[in-house]
């Protein structure tokens, strides 16, 4: 299913430019040739899965097509309050990807 994924998003960003995958320190080989095609767009952000909700809206709010991608506890439990405050407040369109 990653790599379903991961295939699935690299066809529509090679469709459309503003489209940018943020991750916190995953891939294990499934999200390389990603980085690799489209490095500009393409963000690890460590281990700082708030920030990285943060990051997200910013970049949404500069009409980027942002899919954050990382495993589910790190995608939602730790980062509620910024999916709440930071994203569903503004009704942003950010895709949240939790995996595993």
């Amino acid at each position: 299913m990653r790599k379903a994924f991961c295939d699935s998003l690299l066809e529509t960003a090679e469709k459309d430019e503003s489209v940018i995958l943020i991750t916190n320190d995953l891939g294990f080989s499934v999200l390389e040739p990603f980085e690799q095609k489209f490095a500009k767009r393409f963000l690890n952000v460590g281990v700082a899965e708030q920030n990285m909700i943060g990051v997200a809206a910013g970049l949404a709010l500069s009409a980027k097509k942002v899919f954050v991608y990382s495993i589910v506890p790190f995608v939602t439990m730790r980062c509620f309050e910024q999916i709440r405050n930071d994203i569903c407040s503004a009704n942003l369109p950010v895709v949240l990807v939790g995996v595993g």
